[in-house]
């Protein structure tokens, strides 16, 4: 599998432009504060393999060579077995409740979801419905906006022609009014010195 996917996705660097597009950038800094981190950071990129579990400490066996003859060598594989002894007890009594309990535990769990799962819809279908309540709102209320903007927009474009009215009718008496002041200091006469 991990070889159909590597030449999937050289199969797919081989049309990118240029190459190999990421030579020029700079390697991504890692800010691990923890040592472990950090250890485990330098693994993956030196691409050594995970360290395999130690697992002797499941082991059963019996002091060897020099250490049977050793009491307390006896007395940390007796603790040890004991240990092992207890946690397949822990694994026995687990298994047993699994079996008296879990499938009426995980029916009582899966009916828990789906009473969490009605009240989440249901809260849904309410903030749908206020959203729907609150839009048909806006839209009435700009309708009922939009005839009075339509109505204001109307007068608004009367009054502006009746200025324009008006301005062209005052030009025309002011220019009368000029004329007639010409006319007058044409026509009157010089007083006599």
């Amino acid at each position: 599998m991990k070889e159909i996917v590597h030449s999937l996705i050289e199969e797919e660097m081989a049309a990118f432009e240029p190459p190999d597009y990421l030579a020029d950038k700079p390697l991504p800094t890692t800010r691990f504060k923890s040592p472990l981190l950090k250890s485990e950071w330098a693994r993956v990129r030196a691409e050594k393999p995970l360290d395999v579990m130690d697992t002797s400490r499941y082991d059963l066996q019996p002091p060897q060579g020099a250490a049977a003859e050793d009491e307390a060598a006896w007395k940390r594989a007796l603790d040890n077995a004991r240990a092992q002894t207890e946690h397949q007890h822990n694994r026995l009594l687990n298994l047993e409740l699994l079996q008296n309990y879990g499938a009426s535990m995980w029916l009582g769990h899966n009916k828990a979801e789906e009473g969490t799962e009605a009240a989440v819809a249901s809260q849904a279908k309410r903030a749908r419905e206020d959203a729907e309540s609150v839009n048909l709102k806006r839209k009435t209320s700009q309708e009922a906006a939009e005839r009075t903007l339509w109505n204001l927009a109307r007068k608004r474009s009367e009054g502006f022609d009746k200025n324009v009215q008006i301005q062209l009718a005052c030009e025309g008496l002011r220019a009368e009014v000029k004329r007639f002041k010409a006319l007058e200091a044409a026509t009157k006469t010089p007083p006599a010195r």
